[in-house]
Formats: structure tokens, sequence, C-alpha cells
């Protein structure tokens, strides 16, 4: 895995042993290209962090902060490595734990975000991910503040249900690559 855009164009990522499917480089293509004008100087969360990968592709592309979030032991650790081969410990924060245990932590310390990136695990037989937790998180992160009042979230995930109820944030784009979904949300 590599990073497609940016000053660490073509730079390697570590990847952790194990089944992380990471994002595609064209969805990561699409995703920097639908925000290219939010990014520079954003603060950005990455929910699902993984390796670090879409974070540390926004602090390439000029992002002044990330914060990423990883509950997988293992794969936390391949994350602190990579932020650490790209000298990346000043301008991000990685945080180890659930998900829904410390999206209440940042909102609980007025923390805000330009962006927000949620690439939830999808479910298999290793990892019991279900569709109720991915709709608990964007409940959560819609009742909070983290997202700012021009904010953008996106979500990848292969599907979200076309009725699912959000009090501030509003569905504005959804595209397709291949199986992968790309959702926009931003405030109504």
């Amino acid at each position: 895995m590599r990073i497609i855009g940016g000053k660490f164009k073509n730079r390697h990522l570590f990847s952790p042993k194990g089944s992380l499917r990471p994002t595609s480089e064209n969805v990561r293509e699409a995703l920097f290209n639908i925000c290219q004008h939010q990014i520079e100087e954003a603060y950005f969360l990455d929910l699902f962090a993984g390796s670090g990968s879409i974070g540390i592709e926004a602090l390439s592309r000029g992002a002044l902060f990330v914060t990423f979030i990883e509950k997988n032991r293992s794969t936390f650790s391949t994350l602190k490595k990579n932020l650490n081969h790209f000298q990346l410990l000043t301008q991000s924060s990685a945080l180890h734990g659930n998900v829904l245990s410390l999206i209440p932590m940042l909102a609980k310390r007025k923390e805000q975000f330009d962006l927000i990136y949620l690439d939830p695990p999808y479910a298999n037989q290793e990892n019991l991910f279900s569709q109720s937790y991915l709709i608990e998180t964007l409940k959560m992160i819609d009742k909070s503040f983290l997202l700012k009042e021009e904010g953008t979230l996106f979500v990848e995930e292969m599907n979200l249900p076309l009725a699912l109820s959000l009090k501030r944030l509003q569905l504005v784009k959804k595209r397709a690559f291949g199986k992968t979904i790309l959702f926009q949300y931003q405030h109504s």
C-alpha cells in the first residue's frame, strides 16, 4: 500500500498482519478529489483507522492535524509505526480503543473536525462488525458537535439503510466504486 498524492506520494506504508481491508487507491483518489478544497489546514478524524492510510494521505495533502482511532492492538501498533516512519507524531494523535467510547471523550474535550472519515471493518467470521454498530456510530457523530458546521463526513461502506434518520447530518452524495460505496454527509 502506498500514498498516492501530496508530499509523501509513492511512499509505502507498513501493513498489519491479518485480514485488514485497506481502502482502494481509486476510492482514496476520489475522496481527496472531492475534498481537495477543504483538506488544506484541515483537522481530520480517521475512525477505524487501520494502518492510517487515509489520515496519512490527508497529512500528505496538507491537512494540519489528524486524529486516528483504531481498536485492534496489532493494527494500532502498525499505525504508530507508520506515523513514526513518516515523522508525523507532532501532527497527529493516535487513540487506541473503541470508537463508541472515544467519540464522547473527543466531544467532551470540544474537539471539532473539518473532515471525518468513517471506514468500519466489514463483517466476516473473525470480526462480527454489525450494521447496527455503524448506525450507532453515525448517530453519535450526528448528536455531537465533532463535525464543524462547514465540515464533511465520509462513510465508506457496502450499504447503509436509505432511510437512516439523522438530525443534523444529511446525505448529500453517494458514489459507487465496484462493491464499495462512498457516502458524503454535511450539516442540513
